[in-house]
C-alpha cells in the first residue's frame, strides 16, 4: 500500500493555488505533507525544551543539591545526638537518612552516566560532569 503522492501511476495531487515558484502549489499534497512534518518536528523540539529542558544533566544538578542538603542535615543531627546527655532513638533516624543518601548518590551517578550522550563533554559540561562525578 503506497501513499498517493508516491504512486508512479497517479503521482501527487496538484493544488489549485499557484505560487511564484514554478511547479509549487500552496495546497498541493507534497507541500502539505512537508509542512506537516516540519511543524511536527518544531513542536517535538519545543516540547523538549519548554518550560525547562528535560536533560539528565539538570537532574544531576537537582540531585546534587539534595545530596548537599542531606549531608548537612546528617552532620548537624549527628553532632546534636553526640552532644546530648543520654542515648535516644534519634540514631536510627540518622541511620535512615544515611541510607536514603546512598540512594540519592546512586541516582546522581545514573543521571551523570546518561548525561554524557546529551553533552558529549563539550564546553562547560566536561568540567561540570567531572565535578558532579565526585558525589559517587
Amino acid at each position: 500500500l503506497m501513499l498517493h503522492f508516491m504512486d508512479p501511476n497517479t503521482g501527487p495531487t496538484i493544488g489549485t493555488y499557484k505560487s511564484s515558484i514554478p511547479y509549487f502549489h500552496l495546497d498541493g499534497e507534497t507541500t502539505m505533507l512537508m509542512l506537516t512534518n516540519i511543524m511536527g518536528c518544531i513542536i517535538a523540539v519545543m516540547a523538549t525544551l519548554v518550560p525547562k529542558p528535560l536533560l539528565n544533566i539538570t537532574h544531576v544538578h537537582d540531585d546534587a543539591g539534595e545530596v548537599i542538603k542531606a549531608v548537612d542535615s546528617i552532620f548537624r543531627e549527628s553532632i546534636e545526638y553526640y552532644c546530648s546527655a543520654a542515648p535516644d532513638p534519634r540514631c536510627f533516624q540518622i541511620y535512615g537518612k544515611m541510607t536514603a543518601l546512598a540512594d540519592t548518590t546512586g541516582r546522581v551517578k545514573t543521571n551523570l552516566d546518561a548525561s554524557y550522550w546529551e553533552t558529549f563533554n563539550l564546553g562547560k559540561y566536561s568540567k561540570i560532569r567531572e565535578l558532579y562525578g565526585s558525589f559517587s
